[in-house]
């Protein structure tokens, strides 16, 4: 290969790691997300498989590298661990390469390969779920049209929409008119989203906090719990085991007693089950306990610590129905809406407990999926963190309240629930993705013989 096609792709895949890491949380400059990609796979079409793996990985790496190593400005900066940073972007940059490869091996790249390619990457994501959940859709969380579109496809239908729109400029490079028909349909489906969606509209009245704080202190809790009842807040949500110390073993007398002079809390605490103990949550109020959720997926090495719950719980509090989740759950879509489908649930409460990370980045990718979460499901999300990014999101994906990474609270209301295409459906978008992808398959084949 000549050394400049060489620099050429270098160029490319340095160009796509600086947008795509703008683009994604903690920066979130959503509208470089749909073009982010574009340098990486215009240099690799036709290099190869393995250049086009190897451009983009550089192109993963990238981001982790400048942010692990604090070489860029950060909205909230913070001292905290790279290990996470750099196994996320690793992960990243491995489905960044493997989507590389595939442009590298193509030949001839038009829209419909571009709509195959981005249906590829809708089911690479899927089944990245099983190490760890990665999508280009982040780059939307605060983009409005593409929450609604989750509302009816999931996290899934964005992804390809962004996985789209990146390819199909590609294969547009060098036709004004195509560039100009692309551009017109991005902002006919942003404008036709806007339009349709519908706006949150009412209250129940009922005030929700999120306490935001590394402290398992059950004085310094119950001080900031003292301080959301003051601001309005009828219920606080905890960060995640933050009520270890209070409840060892399960014990949870001591949490019961902090309840009848407090508003009501939820948090989570290991209980005495074995030969692994859960990850429990449960609801607070007046002395008493409710029913406990048990995490139903932990995270990493969590597995080796706690037991996996089977099964979804919602918890009454007073007339209103509270859904419990805790942290890694929310990156699965599945889950979540496994809560929102409980009868009469208004709220999920998500308690979270997120690596310390160098500049806030693993807590404000995380944070990310919560506005995908409310939108998909159509209901009010509270999410508290031990370090970053606590917030409270509406049924449509919106932030109500949002912190940074300093202790604090963070308050809002809870918005009637709504139904949604997702909600009702689950998701149906990854069968449509991998139906299309069999049939562009099938098709690539038949002319193949044909030709022979």
């Amino acid at each position: 290969m000549e050394v400049w096609r060489i620099v050429r792709i270098l160029a490319g895949a340095v160009a796509s790691g600086l947008l795509l890491g703008l683009a994604l949380p903690p920066y979130g400059v959503w509208p470089l997300g749909w073009v982010a990609l574009v340098p990486l796979f215009a240099t690799v079409v036709e290099a190869g498989l393995l250049v086009g793996f190897v451009a983009g990985l550089l192109t993963g790496l990238l981001p982790a590298i400048l942010l692990a190593n604090g070489l860029v400005p950060v909205p909230h900066p913070m001292e905290g661990d790279a290990t996470w940073i750099y196994g996320g972007f690793l992960l990243f940059g491995a489905f960044l390469g493997a989507m590389g490869a595939l442009v590298g091996e193509s030949k001839r790249f038009g829209l419909g390969k571009a709509a195959a390619f981005a249906a590829v990457g809708v089911l690479l994501a899927y089944l990245l779920t099983l190490i760890l959940p990665e999508h280009v859709a982040l780059t939307q969380s605060r983009f409005w049209p593409a929450l609604v579109l989750s509302s009816i496809t999931g996290i899934w239908g964005v992804s390809f929409w962004v996985w789209l729109t990146n390819f199909a400029l590609v294969a547009s490079l060098g036709s004004a008119r195509r560039l100009v028909w692309i551009a017109a349909s991005w902002l006919f489906l942003s404008l036709l989203f806007t339009v349709l969606a519908p706006p949150d509209v009412g209250e129940n009245n009922l005030r929700v906090a999120v306490v935001q704080t590394r402290s398992t202190d059950l004085g310094i809790l119950s001080q900031m719990t003292s301080e959301a009842t003051q601001r309005g807040a009828r219920l606080c949500i905890w960060p995640e085991l933050s009520g270890v110390v209070a409840a060892p073993a399960g014990n949870t007398a001591e949490l019961k007693k902090g309840s009848t002079h407090l508003s009501a809390f939820i948090t989570t605490f290991e209980d005495s089950a074995q030969p692994k103990p859960h990850n429990a949550a449960a609801l607070f109020d007046g002395g008493r306990e409710s029913e406990r959720y048990f995490k139903r997926r932990p995270f990493a090495g969590e597995a080796n610590k706690h037991a996996a719950g089977t099964r979804p719980v919602a918890v009454s509090w007073g007339d209103t129905q509270v859904g419990l989740n805790i942290c890694y759950d929310s990156c699965y879509p599945a889950i979540i809406r496994d809560t929102a489908r409980l009868p009469g649930v208004q709220l999920i409460a998500l308690p979270t407990l997120d690596p310390v990370s160098s500049g806030g980045v693993v807590q404000s990718l995380h944070a990310a999926y919560t506005p995908f979460r409310a939108a998909e499901n159509g209901i009010t999300i509270a999410r508290a963190d031990v370090s970053g990014y606590s917030m409270i999101v509406s049924p449509s994906g919106t932030v109500q309240a949002e912190l940074g990474v300093d202790d604090g609270i963070a308050s809002g209301v809870i918005m009637p629930p709504r139904e949604t295409i997702y909600r009702r459906l689950g998701d149906w978008f990854v069968l449509t993705a991998l139906i299309g992808v069999l049939a562009s398959a099938i098709g690539a084949l038949r002319l193949k013989l044909q030709r022979r």
